[in-house]
């Protein structure tokens, strides 16, 4: 997927600039975005292989953080061949719609660690609420974040009437960050 600016990551930069917060870039050989479904009482495993994340956050001020996803739909795959027209107009319909967007500026953490992250998620030109919660581990310059949610598949009109599988998808997002330098 290419890296293209757009008018909200730049906002979204300029105003973390504004509030002193620090640029976090995703370290991709230890970092995954994943999803799960039950189909037919049988978790199915999937995984989206190209996605980009403008994240920007102060461990001293968690509550200021933001966060920018951009998934390359149709990098999706899944690891059942009873689900192999995943990218099929009827369910994600990648060709119309290739790119899906989480953003969040609603940042949650406790003391021991538990995040919670509030944001909007952007699938089929459907924007719907969207909340991820795990936890944040930070050390010095690194970041480790475990976190998942869960895709009511029906808001966003993806498999109607396919009754074997859930309407509940859980995402889950395994990250490695580290701090980015800051620039002169």
């Amino acid at each position: 997927m290419q890296n293209r600016p757009s008018a909200i990551a730049l906002f979204i930069i300029l105003a973390s600039a504004a509030y002193g917060q620090d640029a976090w870039t995703v370290d991709h050989a230890s970092s995954q975005l994943t999803y799960s479904v039950e189909i037919a009482d049988q978790t199915a495993q999937g995984a989206f292989g190209s996605w980009v994340a403008d994240i920007f956050f102060d461990p001293e001020r968690p509550e200021t953080g933001q966060v920018r996803v951009e998934i390359d739909m149709p990098t999706v795959s899944i690891a059942d061949p009873r689900a192999t027209a995943v990218a099929n107009e009827a369910w994600l319909s990648v060709d119309d719609h290739p790119l899906a967007v989480f953003v969040a500026d609603q940042f949650d953490l406790a003391t021991n660690g538990t995040l919670v992250v509030v944001g909007t998620l952007t699938l089929k030109n459907i924007d719907a609420p969207m909340t991820l919660s795990g936890t944040l581990i930070v050390q010095g310059d690194t970041a480790q974040a475990d976190l998942s949610g869960v895709i009511p598949r029906l808001t966003y009109d993806i498999g109607a009437g396919q009754d074997v599988v859930s309407t509940d998808v859980t995402v889950n997002a395994t990250l490695t960050v580290h701090r980015s330098p800051e620039e002169n």
